[in-house]
């Protein structure tokens, strides 16, 4: 946690009555304890906060809007419309190959921030299961494809979204306590076995 290790030392030690009993400490020196340890306490204060709200689902990433944009075909449409949030063809593959290999585990744990696709809880793992498109994989070349596709400029802030969102949900995720762990969607796929063992490795 931010400035976690330096509150708790001085809480842990009571630096702050140290320095007000010493005779040599000057005024400038207490000044910037003082400074620091407010600081620390309101960094302290501010990440609770955000974890606590995300874990409510009130922190919200602004998405960019549909409004005013056309399908660029019928099938275009059907076929996004068809994606699925959850139980996708790579996450089912993993959890398969996660089971078959002993491990028990929780998946699409509603009350966790980012509905994470599986969740080994005692050990405080969690898995997430992106898809390459949506979370935005080789980003930059993919930047450059979907600018000049229809509606360029929707996908571009879309999925530029969706990666802002992942990192929010991340750092959210390890100020709680736990260890986040993302996999692709085509890694999984042509490297199941090896991406299972890497996670039976991260919760042994």
């Amino acid at each position: 946690m931010y400035c976690g290790p330096f509150y708790y030392l001085c809480a842990k030690h009571n630096v702050t009555k140290l320095i007000r009993g010493s005779r040599k400490a000057s005024t400038t020196t207490l000044t910037i304890m003082h400074s620091l340890i407010t600081l620390a306490i309101t960094t302290r204060t501010i990440i609770k906060t955000l974890a606590r709200e995300s874990q409510t689902g009130r922190v919200k990433t602004r998405f960019p809007s549909f409004a005013d944009l056309k399908p660029a075909s019928v099938v275009s449409s059907r076929t996004k419309k068809s994606n699925r949030s959850q139980g996708t063809k790579h996450e089912l593959l993993l959890m398969r190959e996660l089971k078959h290999i002993g491990l028990h585990f929780k998946h699409h744990v509603k009350n966790l921030p980012g509905k994470p696709d599986i969740v080994f809880p005692r050990q405080q793992v969690i898995i997430f299961c992106d898809g390459d498109f949506w979370h935005g994989r080789n980003w930059r070349a993919r930047w450059h494809k979907l600018i000049k596709g229809t509606n360029g400029k929707y996908w571009k802030a879309k999925i530029g979204s969706n990666i802002e969102r992942d990192k929010i949900v991340n750092e959210t995720l390890k100020t709680l306590g736990w260890k986040v762990v993302r996999v692709w969607e085509t890694d999984i796929k042509s490297h199941t076995q090896k991406i299972a063992q890497q996670i039976f490795r991260a919760v042994k």
